[in-house]
């Protein structure tokens, strides 16, 4: 499924926690399940390999977010951008503090490189 949304101001925790993301206003059409799941960016004939984060942020605040990593050297500062959804990869989750929701995020980064082939 692809999607294309403008991008949005987040709240920096992804960056804190080394993972930075884009954050992307949630497309009126956006029929996924909460969850994280491998991923590609597209921006014009750019594909970035990613992983996406879909859902309530429970260890936060929880309020929903649909925010994207980019899986390699990623320097641009896009306004809208499109990407596509391809395999989930576990449901959301609470965790009890930033270095645990840390360590699960680089087991997630994992398996989105498994699933896309990149490494």
């Amino acid at each position: 499924m692809k999607f294309s949304s403008k991008i949005v101001t987040g709240h920096g925790v992804g960056r804190e926690l080394g993972f930075p993301t884009l954050n992307f206003k949630i497309p009126k059409n956006f029929a996924i399940e909460p969850g994280v799941y491998a991923a590609r960016l597209f921006l014009g004939q750019l594909e970035f390999p990613a992983i996406l984060f879909f859902g309530k942020r429970e260890t936060f605040d929880s309020s929903q977010t649909l925010e994207i990593h980019v899986l390699e050297e990623f320097k641009e500062s896009p306004t809208s951008a499109e990407f596509e959804v391809l395999q989930k990869i576990r449901d959301t989750a609470k965790f009890n503090s930033k270095e645990k929701l840390s360590e699960q995020i680089q087991k997630d980064v994992a398996a989105a490189r498994e699933i896309l082939g990149v490494r």
